[in-house]
C-alpha cells in the first residue's frame, strides 16, 4: 500500500471516497511493519464477527460472486489503475522510453485501455469502440485501428501521448461504457467461445480474465515501476 500522499489521492480525488477518519489494524501495523493509522480510512475498514478491525475493504471488493459482477468490478479496477498510472506525470515522463529501451508509461496504459475497449465493444459485439466513436484517434493523432498488439518496437516508441488530464478522458469514457456491459453479461454469454486474435477460440470469460485483467495488470506493473524511476508513487496494491 502506498504512503500517505498516494492514499489521500486515491481516497479523495480519484475514487471519490469520503475521508471520515482513520483506524489502525489490531496491531497498528501492516505485515511489513509499517504503521497504518495515517493511511487507512475508517470508512474502508470492516469488522470481523469478534468486532476486530481487519484489512481495509478496498474499492473493488464487496461485489456479488457471479461472474459478470466480478468481471465488471475487476475491469473497473484495472481502468482506475490506468488512471492512477498517468496521474501527476509530465508529457515528457509519460512518453519517455529510456532512450528507446522500453515502452513508455503512456504506451503501456494506452495499450491496456485500447484493448479493453476493442475486446468488449468490437470483438464481442461488433460495435464501434469508444476510441473511434469519440474520435480520440483524430484528436491525438494516434493509430485508428492498431491498439499495440504485435506493434514494431520502433513504432511503439515513436508514439506520443497527451497530458495526463486529457489522457484520462479516454480511460474514464471506456470505464463508463464497458462496466455496465460487463455487469449485464449472462453466464451463457461469458462461456461462449469467441475467435480472438492472436489467442484463437477462447471463452469470453477467459478473454476477459487472461487477455484483459491478467495481461493488463502486467503492463500496469511496468508502469508502476517506471513511475518510481521518476520519483513518483507506484500504484497501490
Amino acid at each position: 500500500m502506498g504512503g500517505r500522499g498516494l492514499a489521500t489521492a486515491v481516497g479523495r480525488q480519484i475514487l471519490g471516497i469520503r475521508w471520515v477518519g482513520t483506524k489502525t489494524l489490531p496491531n497498528g501495523r501492516a505485515t511489513d511493519g509499517r504503521v497504518l493509522s495515517s493511511v487507512i480510512p475508517l470508512s474502508l475498514t470492516h469488522e470481523t464477527r469478534q468486532g476486530e478491525r481487519t484489512m481495509p475493504n478496498l474499492p473493488g471488493f464487496g461485489n456479488a460472486p457471479d461472474q459478470a459482477s466480478q468481471a465488471a468490478s475487476l475491469i473497473k479496477r484495472l481502468l482506475m489503475y490506468c488512471d492512477l498510472a498517468v496521474a501527476d506525470l509530465s508529457v515528457e515522463q509519460l512518453c519517455d522510453t529510456r532512450g528507446g529501451l522500453t515502452n513508455s508509461i503512456g504506451w503501456d496504459v494506452w495499450h491496456v485501455v485500447r484493448t479493453v475497449d476493442n475486446i468488449i465493444h468490437f470483438v464481442f459485439e461488433r460495435e464501434q469502440p469508444v476510441w473511434l466513436a469519440q474520435s480520440f484517434h483524430e484528436q491525438w493523432k494516434l493509430p485508428k485501428v492498431d491498439q499495440g498488439t504485435g506493434m514494431d518496437p520502433n513504432d511503439a516508441y515513436s508514439l506520443t501521448f497527451p497530458a495526463p488530464e486529457e489522457f484520462s478522458r479516454y480511460t474514464r469514457a471506456v470505464s463508463e461504457a464497458v462496466a455496465p456491459k460487463l455487469a449485464a453479461m449472462s453466464d451463457a454469454y461469458l462461456a461462449t467461445a469467441q475467435l480472438i486474435r492472436p489467442w484463437g477460440d477462447v471463452p469470453r470469460i477467459e478473454a476477459i480474465g487472461h487477455g484483459l485483467i491478467g495481461h493488463g495488470n502486467g503492463h500496469l506493473g511496468r508502469a508502476s515501476y517506471a513511475r518510481t524511476l521518476f520519483g513518483k508513487s507506484g500504484l497501490p496494491y
